[in-house]
């Protein structure tokens, strides 16, 4: 997806010169969608275990007050994000990032035309968009 988005971006050099954007810039925003992942994925799991924390010491609590014999069963551990879960943030996060980035330095006259661009070359990048309809746009 990253080389997708990056020609994505360099096409727009042909609407006007002055849109050019290096490898060096892509590079770091890559770098901060991933670094930006992960401390999410940190968040969400310090999040996680401090409710799973407070729901077992709120059974504990009930547990104590009660004249039951068995004792509550603790949740199940919960599953880390899978490997496929965390490609899929990154990707969605460096599209949105990407675009953001590039948008807040092209003229509004443009915008429309570089949210087009980049939703087609990620769709015929997925497959979900046919080249020879991309082709009738172009």
């Amino acid at each position: 997806r990253g080389a997708t988005l990056f020609f994505a971006v360099g096409e727009l050099s042909r609407v006007d010169w002055t849109y050019q954007w290096s490898l060096a810039w892509f590079s770091r925003v890559f770098a901060l969608c991933i670094r930006e992942a992960q401390d999410e994925a940190k968040a969400r799991a310090f999040q996680e275990d401090v409710a799973a924390l407070r729901s077992a010491h709120d059974r504990q609590i009930i547990y104590a007050g009660t004249a039951s014999v068995d004792k509550p069963k603790d949740p199940p551990p919960r599953d880390p994000d899978t490997p496929q879960q965390r490609v899929a943030a990154i990707r969605e996060r460096l599209v949105r990032q990407t675009f953001d980035e590039v948008s807040r330095g092209l003229r509004a006259k443009d915008k429309l035309l570089f949210a087009t661009t980049l939703a087609a070359h990620v769709r015929l990048a997925d497959g979900s968009l046919d080249q020879g309809e991309w082709r009738v746009f172009t």
